[in-house]
This record gives C-alpha cells, structure tokens and sequence, in this order.
C-alpha cells in the first residue's frame, strides 16, 4: 500500500513539473518543440498558433525571425482593451503561461503569445504577453496583462496593470502605480504616482498630473496644467483655468 501511495506522489509531481521540464536542450533549441526547456539560445519564427499551451521555457536568448508582431496593427484590438470593458482581475500566481523566457527576447517585428518574460524583450513593430518583469521595448506597440518594470513604445503601451514606468505617445491601463509621460495623453482608472503628457484621464488619482489636460473624478495631490478639473478634490489645483467641486477659478484653486 505504501508503495502505490509512493508512486502516486510521484507521478503527480512529475507531471506538475512536466510543463516546462519534460526535454531539456542545451545550448541550442528551437522554441518550436514542446514541453521542452532550452538553457541557452532558442530560435524561431511565427509561434505554433494551432498548440494552446507550447510550454517552453527559456533560461537565455530568444530569437524569433517572423512574429505576429507584424500583423497587430491592422488587427482588431488586443485582449487588453476587452479586459478592460470587463474590468477583469487576473490571479497571475496560478497562472499557465505558454512560454517563459528568463532572459532577453527579440523579435524583428514582434512576439505574441501566453508569455511571461523576465528580462528585457524587444518587438520591431507589436508585442503581446502576459507579464513583463523588466523592460518590454517595441517600436510600435506594447501590450502586457501585467507590466513590473519598463514599458517603451514609439506609439502605445497598454497594460491592466502597471508597476513602474510607460513612455509613449499613448499610455493606457487600469491600474497604475507609478509614472505615465504620455506624448499625447495618458488614460488609467486608478493612479498612484505621476501622469505627464498633454492630457492626463484618471477616474481616481493619488499623485500628481502635470498636463495640458488634466482630468479626474477623484483626485488627492496635485493637478498642473492648463485647464485641470477634478469632481471630488483632495489638494490643489494651478492652471489658467481649475475647476473643482466647491468653485472655478483661474491660476489657483484648492480644497480640503
């Protein structure tokens, strides 16, 4: 009896690591197997779109010459922007990514997928992932579920949740502890930290927006900017025109 009770724990601990350890490569791989872990270099091109959950994971370098990347922008939005619709809340520590790579990822036009990446990824034109630990650079678009780090794009990046920095024309997610420097505008429904850009939309801000356009329901700090309006002010606000819910006035308003 004790014997059939040892194998069972050993058989679901084999297969509960069998995601990501089931074949291990060294040096070399492609990220095109399965159930494989590559400790080196893992090339590619175009991920397997017909296989839900590849399971590979990368302790290195990913190289992938052709990604989805190219056809994003042409696309009809990401699952970020439905998420967001929805508000929905994601328990990332159950989370079963298709792929994860622990080191730098680079794609000439851009990876998508179930990914978690540690470390920096970089995509030519679009990148979708999961999770971004580290830098998450694009030359046109960044989408990550949940962003701890940088996120860089020429044109947008957008995340339900952000710990750390967006730099973009466009910044975009749910929630945001940190900065957003938005060239044209920087949209969250709740801010803990700063928003810089032209316009800066927040349904909730505990920080500071320094902008054009400043605009939140609810604010507790600072709006500076040429026209700033806030519903429900805790703090003050310096412009040529503040509005808040006790009065209007130009140069400086407050309420406490």
């Amino acid at each position: 009896m004790k014997n059939i009770v040892f194998a069972i724990v050993v058989l679901v601990g084999f297969i509960s690591n069998a995601q990501f350890s089931y074949t291990k490569r060294y040096l070399l791989g492609t990220f095109h197997e399965h159930d494989v872990t590559i400790n080196g270099i893992a090339l590619g091109a175009f991920p397997d779109i017909d296989v839900d959950k590849p399971y590979v994971k990368t302790n290195g370098f990913r190289f992938e010459a052709l990604g989805l990347g190219f056809f994003a922008p042409i696309g009809n939005g990401s699952r970020i922007t439905g998420a967001k619709m929805f508000d929905i809340k994601t328990n990332y520590s159950n989370y079963e990514f298709g792929e994860i790579v622990n080191g730098i990822n680079l794609s000439t036009t851009g990876t998508i997928g179930d990914i978690c990446f540690n470390g920096i990824t970089i995509g030519g034109i679009a990148q979708f992932g999961v999770i971004n630990n580290g830098i998450a650079i694009a030359g046109v678009w960044n989408s990550m579920e949940k962003s701890n780090g940088l996120q860089v794009a020429m044109l947008l990046n957008e995340t339900l949740y952000s710990n750390g920095l967006q730099i973009a024309l466009n910044n975009t997610s749910l929630y945001t502890n940190g900065i957003q420097v938005g060239g044209i505008g920087n949209d969250t429904k709740s801010m803990n930290g700063i928003q810089i850009g032209a316009q800066n939309i927040s349904e909730k801000t505990y920080g500071i927006q320094v902008g054009g356009i400043n605009q939140s329901s609810e604010i507790i700090g600072l709006q500076l900017g040429i026209f700033n309006n806030g519903r429900k002010t805790k703090g003050f606000q310096i412009g040529l025109w503040n509005e808040n819910e006790k009065r209007k006035l130009p140069f400086i308003n407050w309420n406490f």
